[in-house]
């Protein structure tokens, strides 16, 4: 149940109310991303390319698989870390830009109208 005064709740989240989140589970959709190349993989490794360029440094983060040490982000209400290499179940948006975990998107989902998209 969720409190008034939630601590997770900032004021913001208007932003993300009526979004489409695909469910992903980590390590198993790294894997995936990584062997087929796809958006995801593209995503992880342009945000690694514009880091190693911006701060000179990292550039063993562009070799190979090693671009998944890179990635990692945080849940949008708890800041909750995924990382590529972890077990988590979370949910984000289809442009891989708003990550929720699981104990956050089950608090908010209706608060927020946010739709499990399995697409």
């Amino acid at each position: 149940m969720i409190e008034k005064e939630d601590w997770r709740l900032t004021g913001g989240e208007e932003s993300i109310s009526g979004q489409k989140f695909k469910k992903i589970q980590f390590p198993d959709f790294w894997r995936k991303s990584y062997d087929e190349k796809n958006d995801f993989y593209q995503k992880v490794l342009k945000d690694a390319h514009r880091f190693v360029k911006e701060f000179n440094r990292g550039k063993e983060f562009l070799e190979g698989d090693k671009v998944q040490a890179f990635w990692h982000e945080h849940c949008y209400f708890c800041f909750e870390k995924f990382m590529t290499d972890t077990v988590a179940e979370c949910y984000c948006t289809h442009d891989y830009n708003v990550w929720i975990c699981k104990t956050c998107f089950e608090d908010f989902k209706e608060k927020f109208n946010l739709i499990l998209d399995d697409n």
